[in-house]
């Protein structure tokens, strides 16, 4: 009977990834943050990151809100200079992924043109469009519950994978708290 259900089973081999395993899972959700829209842009992008990676830009307070939308994610917007030196800085913080949730991600990112950068907290992965002068980072945090994408546009858009680096090094559940 055991060669019976043994012949029946069909046995696959998972495919081997060659992304590096997630970071440790953080904590599943901040106590008593509701949604990303209690969260504050100045500490969601402390003014430390602003002089070190951020001279000469300002927050922009022109920049029209999104429409009300449910748990979407909150931007910080900074222009420099001229529109087309653009810089939006997304973070939702409501829970953290799964390992499996979040290596799925990560391989749908690469496969669409990122690679992946090392070293930045759970993972990154970053898109660079040189034709729109544009730089896109998608980061995961190890101590909180937050992704975060970076859009940088026009002037100095090779800092991306720094800001982010550096963005996602300085949340914590503590500096998300209301």
């Amino acid at each position: 009977m055991l060669l019976v259900l043994a012949a029946g089973c069909r046995c696959e081999k998972e495919p081997e990834s060659s992304a590096p395993p997630p970071g440790p899972l953080p904590p599943r959700r901040v106590p008593g943050l509701e949604s990303n829209e209690s969260l504050d842009c100045a500490k969601l992008v402390p003014q430390d990151v602003r002089d070190a990676t951020l001279a000469g830009w300002q927050v922009d307070e022109s920049a029209s809100p999104s429409p009300r939308v449910p748990n979407a994610p909150k931007s910080c917007n900074f222009i420099k200079g001229s529109p087309q030196n653009l810089l939006k800085v997304a973070f939702d913080c409501r829970h953290a992924l799964s390992d499996d949730a979040l290596r799925r991600l990560r391989e749908a990112l690469v496969a669409s043109g990122g690679r992946e950068v090392p070293g930045i907290g759970r993972g990154a992965v970053e898109r660079d469009d040189s034709a729109n002068e544009l730089s896109q980072v998608t980061a995961w945090d190890d101590d909180a519950p937050c992704y975060l994408l970076v859009t940088w546009r026009g002037e100095g858009r090779e800092q991306a994978v720094e800001l982010a680096r550096r963005l996602v090094a300085s949340t914590t559940p503590a500096s998300l708290a209301p």
